[in-house]
């Protein structure tokens, strides 16, 4: 299990915005890369789903911020989902080696931990396109479209 230590937020400007993939949201752990977004509502529902909240509100879009997270989280692959099925409280959509799948959310040592199905296993995808612009809206759920792969 991968446990979160020290989550950190920074809020692009433009001409930073401009040199990433979209994003305007950099998540960092320990300040090496964690993750990054490109909405406020995929960046907000990303921390609700994870029981994390921010430690003051976002600035503006294009305003250059920095912030710690409150709370930490944790992650882990799971090959057989036996070993936590009785344990499962909520199911997310998660991005995972290229592939947005289901995340399935346990509590384990006061932490929310989010269990995704190794890519090496048969695990749900979700066509990508749809997945992003459903993740992108910040929607609860999942998109219409999905396949196991």
């Amino acid at each position: 299990m991968l446990k979160t230590k020290s989550l950190s937020l920074s809020t692009l400007t433009q001409e930073q915005h401009e040199k990433t993939c979209g994003y305007w949201y950099i998540v960092q752990d320990m300040h090496g890369p964690h993750t990054a977004f490109r909405t406020r509502e995929a960046l907000m529902r990303w921390l609700s789903d994870r029981g994390l909240s921010l430690t003051r509100p976002l600035p503006g879009r294009g305003e250059h911020s920095f912030q710690y997270i409150a709370g930490n989280y944790a992650r882990r692959y799971v090959g057989d989902m036996n070993q936590i099925e009785a344990q499962i409280e909520n199911r997310i959509l998660v991005l995972d080696n290229a592939e947005y799948t289901v995340g399935y959310i346990t509590h384990e040592d006061g932490l929310h931990v989010v269990n995704i199905v190794g890519p090496g296993n048969s695990r749900m995808v979700f066509d990508y396109g749809l997945a992003q612009g459903h993740f992108d809206a910040g929607a609860c759920g999942f998109p219409a479209i999905s396949i196991f792969a």
